[in-house]
């Protein structure tokens, strides 16, 4: 393996230069050179013969001592260049003018056949480009009251001591539409954030729209928490109603919490959002 070069500071290649050229009627002057500039930089490794000859016909030649090669090592951008920044630019700026069922340009899928780093890279870096994925939230009915209830409920958890805590029993549901809905995940827009310039996600809320089609094929994944455990586990093809959501609650559930809190109920408290099937007189009985 090649022994590494020593790289020389500016000042100590002008100190080489100059002594050397003062130096001119004097025998044996690259070795006074070698000798007086270990007496200026002690600690630092002595110039040989051959880069003291090469630094003065470098600023006999080119007028400069420093380093010619600086911006033009290491490997070369292939990828990053300017016109494909602009490329990049134009893409993403497009995709946030339409809507998102159009299959959109990310890292992993772009029309400009880019790498994910660099793709990555122009929009962090050249751009200064902030990633927004799409947001579902649930509806909230507002003359209801649904909002004012469910800052009750904040409220009242937050005040609940950690062993009654413990002991709530937290359920939930997700639905898995099968008809090809759009997943969230690839669902991605590129846009300036606003502390660089940008609109930020102001400028994707009005095209950031998808439409879905009335009732869709899907399976409902049921599950509830209590204890530190899962229980409840129950996956539904189509809508679950409320005959099969008791019939759940008390065949599997009830059984399952009794087990997590040494074969009784007490201090189980179970909680459960305003859905209709939840709601039934039969079912709050």
């Amino acid at each position: 393996m090649a022994a590494r070069q020593t790289r020389f500071l500016i000042r100590e290649k002008v100190f080489i230069v100059n002594l050397f050229k003062t130096l001119t009627n004097f025998p044996n002057r690259v070795e006074r050179v070698r000798i007086n500039f270990a007496r200026e930089f002690p600690g630092q490794k002595v110039p040989s013969e051959r880069t003291i000859y090469r630094l003065v016909d470098k600023f006999e030649t080119k007028y400069t001592v420093e380093n010619l090669h600086k911006g033009n090592s290491g490997p070369r951008r292939t990828a990053r260049t300017d016109v494909v920044v602009r490329q990049v630019e134009n893409v993403v700026t497009r995709d946030c003018r339409v809507e998102y069922d159009r299959p959109p340009n990310t890292s992993r899928r772009n029309e400009l056949n880019l790498s994910k780093s660099t793709w990555n890279r122009i929009l962090r870096n050249d751009l200064n480009f902030t990633c927004y994925r799409l947001i579902r939230a649930q509806h909230l009915n507002l003359q209801l009251g649904d909002m004012e209830k469910r800052f009750r409920m904040c409220e009242h958890l937050k005040d609940l001591p950690d062993d009654e805590l413990v002991k709530t029993a937290f359920t939930d549901e997700a639905s898995f539409c099968l008809d090809g809905s759009v997943n969230i995940r690839n669902c991605t827009r590129y846009i300036k954030s606003r502390r660089n310039g940008g609109a930020g996600w102001r400028g994707l809320v009005k095209n950031f729209l998808h439409e879905t089609q009335k009732f869709p094929e899907k399976v409902m994944v049921w599950i509830g928490s209590c204890c530190g455990q899962l229980f409840g586990l129950k996956f539904v093809e189509g809508i679950l109603n409320s005959v099969g959501y008791q019939d759940h609650i008390r065949n599997v559930c009830i059984p399952q919490l009794k087990g997590l809190n040494n074969g009784t109920l007490d201090g189980i408290t179970f909680q459960q959002d305003g859905a209709n099937i939840h709601r039934q007189p039969a079912f709050l009985d």
